[in-house]
């Protein structure tokens, strides 16, 4: 039975497989090493040890690991399996076949009572924080918004979501809603502040949020009449019937790829499309509740056949992946 990475979906090979665990070593050793940079080495180990089932052996690490300048983990995990210790037998063995007491490691500073002090600080420090958990979640806390802006940040999202009833909101049309809100709210701000620059370039940056995806009103047109003689004209002259028939299907890809298709459709580089992808794709592995994935399978990478996209990032598609806070897209190879 095929193993997948619950964090990069790729099939997991034997090389990369690693006690009864569902994620791949690559996966593991990037994991241990966020939780290196907050909690040291020795710690980290533990922590992976406990999230992956994988057990964790002190005894087996030299004493002078956390100068090992090589992958840390990929060292620990060699060392186990130098050691017997990754299998009993046929059996896997698993984080409680290792050591589990975790002051039993790092001492008895780690109380029950630290334990509590730490949530009352926690409690503490986030009943102190503006808005609500939800309300931070939704539209973050890097401009320090007050509770009252969070408020009429809520406001104004119900006000412009209301008008699509009936039609399914895409991750893609609820984003730009919610950046369009935010400067809505730099404007409003800025009016009253009198600066009346800084609220028209805020309203015109809403304007254009809405014009991507044909959000504003003006952008809405009426259902003509479709006429049957008017539509064949119209595939005539575009060159996709002859004599009131259509082309064969070869001809028909190949006229509708030579008319529409070669010329450039997108004002963004390749990067940008699959950057969207990745995005939407997590979006639906975190409402599947699956892991987010750090690497963009090469199975859902875009090909450029038709030179539709920019071939160089641009300069408007830097700003705003700055604005948006959006790293490099990783990719990976079957």
């Amino acid at each position: 039975m095929k193993k997948i990475c619950a964090i990069c979906g790729q099939q997991i090979e034997n090389e990369k497989s690693v006690g009864a665990s569902h994620v791949c070593l690559d996966c593991q050793s990037k994991t241990y090493k966020k939780l290196e940079e907050e909690n040291g080495c020795h710690m980290a180990i533990f922590m992976a040890c406990a999230a992956f089932s994988i057990p964790c052996e002190p005894l087996v690490c030299p004493i002078d690991l956390t100068n090992y300048e090589g992958d840390k983990w990929a060292r620990y995990i060699e060392l186990l399996e130098e050691n017997g210790k990754l299998k009993s037998g046929n059996r896997v063995r698993t984080f409680f076949d290792g050591e589990t007491n975790i002051r039993m490691i790092f001492g008895r500073e780690l109380s029950e009572k630290n334990f509590a002090r730490y949530i009352a600080a926690e409690q503490e420090r986030i009943e102190s924080l503006e808005g609500t958990e939800t309300q931070r979640e939704r539209w973050g806390v890097a401009d320090k918004y007050t509770s009252e802006e969070y408020d009429d940040l809520d406001r104004m999202y119900d006000n412009r979501i209301a008008q699509y009833k009936g039609i399914t909101v895409t991750d893609q049309m609820d984003y730009i809603i919610t950046e369009a809100c935010k400067w809505q709210l730099v404007a409003d701000k800025r009016r009253r502040m009198g600066d009346i620059k800084a609220a028209t370039d805020a309203l015109k940056a809403v304007d254009q949020l809405l014009a991507s995806e044909s959000l504003r009103k003006k952008d809405e047109k009426p259902v003509e009449s479709l006429k049957t003689d008017a539509l064949v004209v119209a595939l005539e002259k575009a060159g996709l019937m002859e004599n009131g028939q259509l082309l064969k299907y070869d001809e028909l890809i190949e006229v509708m790829r030579d008319r529409f298709v070669k010329s450039k459709k997108y004002n963004y580089s390749l990067d940008a499309a699959d950057q969207m992808i990745a995005d939407y794709y997590n979006n639906l592995r975190a409402n599947a509740d699956m892991g987010m994935l750090v690497v963009l399978p090469e199975d859902l990478q875009v090909e450029d056949e038709y030179g539709e996209f920019e071939p160089e990032e641009t300069e408007e598609e830097k700003k705003r992946k700055r604005y948006a806070g959006l790293a490099p897209v990783q990719f990976g190879k079957e």
